[in-house]
C-alpha cells in the first residue's frame, strides 16, 4: 500500500511548501490553517500509510484451509465487524486518503489568495528597494522614498483584492468546521464525544467499560463467504486483529482536539475582523498598536485619511518592518501634503500619477529626518 501513496505524498508535500522569507498579505490564523494544520494532516497520511512504522494494517487467523493472506485481504477490503450490535468497520484503507484531502482542503483557500493577490506587498517593498532588507532600519532615504509611493496609492488600493481577503478568511472558518462534520461523517460517530470518554479515561477521570473500543476496535471478526465442494456457501469466521487503530485512534483524537481549538481561534479572530471593520475606533487602535509611542499622532493623522484598503495594506506592510521603521514610515506619511492623502475617485493616467508621485517624494524630503 505504501508503494504507491508515498509519491503522491512526496509531490503533495512539495505543494505545500511555501517560502518564509516571500511577502504575503497573510496573518497568523490563516498561517495555521494553510502551513501548519494541512503539514500535521500530510504528517499523518505519511505514518498510517507507511507499514515500516506501524506494521501491517490487518492480520486475520482462521481455522480453515484458506490461507492467511487471502483472509487478510478479503477482510481489508471487504469490512469487520464488533460489538455486540455487530458494529462494521470498512474505513481503512481511506485513512491515508482522507488525511491527504483535508491537507488539501485547508491549504486551498491560501492557494486561491496567493493567486489573486499575485505580488501586491512586494510590489509595495520593491519600489525604490533594491536591498531584501524588510526592516529597512536606519534608511531614511528608503523611507521617506517608500512613503511617497504609499502617499500616492492612498485611495486606490485594490478594494476586490481586500474584499477577497476576507472571503477567504471566511472560507477557512467554514472549512474548518466542516471538517468537524467531516470526522463525525467519516467515522460514523459523534467523535467529539467519543474523543472526550477518551481523554477522561486517559487522565484518570473515568473507567474504561470497552465501550469505546467499538470506534477503532483493536480486534473484530470477519466473515469469509466461499462456495464448498457441494456447491454451497460456506461461512468461515475469522479473528482479525487491527494494529494500525492504535495508531490511528490516537491521530484521530488529536486532530479531533486540534481543529476544535482551530476552529475557536478562527471564530474569535472572525468576530474581532468584523467588530474592526464596523469600528473605526478599533481599526485605529490596532495601527497605532504598531507604532511607538512618540509617533502615535502621525499614526492619527495618518488614520483619518485612510479608508479602510488603505488600513488593510498598511497592517500588512507593519507585519514586514520593525516597529521603528514602521513608524518613521508613518511619519513621513503624515508629513506628506494632506491632499496627497486624499482618496481618489477616478483613476488619473500614467503620466499623472509619474507627477503626482514625485511631488509627494519632494514635499516629504523638505520633513528633517527623525532619528529614533
Amino acid at each position: 500500500m505504501a508503494g504507491p501513496i508515498l509519491p503522491a505524498f512526496s509531490k503533495l508535500s512539495a505543494l505545500l511548501h511555501t517560502r518564509e522569507a516571500e511577502p504575503r498579505m497573510d496573518n497568523l490564523v490563516l498561517r495555521l490553517h494553510y502551513r501548519v494544520t494541512a503539514r500535521i494532516l500530510l504528517l499523518f497520511a505519511f505514518v498510517v500509510s507507511t507499514r515500516s512504522l506501524a506494521g501491517e494494517p490487518i492480520e486475520c487467523t482462521t481455522d480453515s484451509s484458506v490461507p492467511r493472506q487471502v483472509m487478510n485481504s478479503y477482510c481489508y477490503v471487504a469490512a469487520t465487524f464488533s460489538g455486540g450490535e455487530a458494529r462494521h468497520h470498512s474505513y481503512y484503507q481511506w485513512v491515508p486518503f482522507v488525511f491527504a484531502l483535508q491537507a488539501l482542503t485547508f491549504y486551498m483557500p491560501f492557494t486561491v489568495w496567493k493567486h489573486m493577490s499575485g505580488n501586491v506587498l512586494r510590489n509595495c517593498f520593491s519600489f525604490q528597494l533594491d536591498m531584501p532588507d524588510t526592516t529597512m532600519h536606519g534608511s531614511s532615504t528608503k523611507l521617506i522614498s517608500f512613503a511617497g509611493y504609499l502617499s500616492a496609492r492612498m485611495g486606490r488600493v485594490n478594494q476586490g483584492l481586500v474584499k477577497a481577503f476576507f472571503v477567504v478568511e471566511f472560507a477557512c472558518l467554514l472549512n474548518v468546521i466542516g471538517n468537524i462534520f467531516l470526522l463525525d461523517a467519516f467515522l460514523g460517530v459523534d467523535f467529539g464525544r467519543h474523543s472526550a470518554v477518551r481523554l477522561a479515561t486517559f487522565l484518570g477521570l473515568a473507567h474504561n467499560d470497552g465501550s469505546a473500543d467499538t470506534v477503532f476496535p483493536p480486534v473484530a471478526k470477519c466473515t469469509f463467504l466461499r462456495y464448498g465442494y457441494s456447491g454451497t456457501i460456506e461461512r468461515i469466521d475469522a479473528v482479525c486483529v487491527l494494529p494500525h487503530n492504535v495508531f490511528n485512534e490516537k491521530l484521530f483524537v488529536f486532530l479531533w482536539l486540534w481543529v476544535s481549538l482551530l476552529a475557536s481561534v478562527t471564530v474569535a479572530h472572525g468576530l474581532f475582523r468584523v467588530v474592526s471593520l464596523a469600528v473605526p475606533k478599533v481599526r485605529r487602535n490596532v495601527l497605532l498598536a504598531l507604532m511607538l509611542n512618540e509617533f502615535r499622532d502621525d499614526g492619527r493623522q495618518v488614520f483619518e485619511q485612510c479608508t479602510v484598503y488603505d488600513w488593510f495594506l498598511l497592517c500588512n506592510i507593519a507585519k514586514r518592518m520593525d516597529t521603528l521603521a514602521f513608524s518613521e514610515l508613518v511619519h513621513h506619511l503624515a508629513a506628506s501634503h494632506k491632499e496627497l492623502l486624499l482618496p481618489v475617485l477616478t483613476a488619473p493616467g500614467m503620466s499623472r500619477r509619474a507627477s503626482q508621485w514625485s511631488e509627494g517624494h519632494r514635499r516629504s524630503t523638505d520633513h528633517p529626518k527623525v532619528t529614533p
